[in-house]
């Protein structure tokens, strides 16, 4: 089963469309990041707002320096797992 297969049964045993399924999925995972909460997903891995403070950094042509306002981003960090098996099967040779 993939992710598509998954999403199209939980539609299908709750009466609703795929896209209901979806909506539901990224309204609550928002809600819970926007209170500075985190998301796991048991055998996946972790959704979490990380803080990106304020920078400032030069424009090349103009030489005008911008700022950049801080800025939460989601990220994504996989559980151990997966990060090994991905390791694992990396051709060297």
């Amino acid at each position: 089963m993939n992710d598509k297969d998954l999403i199209r049964a939980v539609a299908r045993d709750c009466g609703v469309s795929v896209e209901q399924v979806l909506k539901s999925l990224a309204t609550n995972m928002k809600i819970a990041l926007n209170d500075k909460g985190s998301v796991t997903l048991k055998g996946l891995g972790s959704f979490k707002y990380s803080i990106h403070s304020e920078i400032a950094e030069s424009d090349p042509i103009t030489g005008e320096t911008i700022k950049y306002s801080i800025t939460h981003i989601p990220e994504f960090q996989p559980v151990k797992e997966l990060v090994i098996s991905n390791v694992e099967s990396l051709s060297l040779g």
